[in-house]
């Protein structure tokens, strides 16, 4: 289905940019740590690890208010909804002996778990 493939590129990116946030607020911690314990007391090496630390605080800020993490799941999660949904319906339609009253009822519990899933997109 279109929308899976949409929502898998979407997780990917969401994904990819909330790991690379997390390690390079990784990297600025353990530098300025590395700074702070080298016991050189040389200004510039101090404003370094002082603004390391202050960048490495706005990151993870950041980083929370736009809630990635919860993004990215959410696209995972209506990835595998809408696969589920499509080897529902190639198993349905795989069975020939199907009435066409139950064909319109498969229709309508089809329709009914697209908007299910649809009222539960992110904006």
């Amino acid at each position: 289905m279109k929308q899976s493939k949409v929502y898998y590129t979407r997780y990917k990116k969401l994904k990819r940019k909330d790991d690379a946030i997390d390690v390079l607020t990784s990297v600025m911690t353990a530098t300025t740590i590395a700074l702070t314990i080298s016991g050189f007391a040389v200004p510039p090496l101090l404003i370094v690890s002082a603004s390391m630390s202050g960048l490495s605080f706005v990151v993870i800020q950041g980083q929370k208010t736009y809630n990635l993490k919860r993004k990215y799941e959410h696209h995972a999660v209506s990835v595998s909804q809408y696969e589920a949904l499509a080897r529902e319906i190639v198993s349905v339609l795989h069975r020939n002996h199907m009435s066409s009253e139950e064909y319109d009822e498969f229709i309508a519990v089809v329709n009914d778990k697209l908007a299910l899933i649809d009222d539960s997109k992110l904006l």
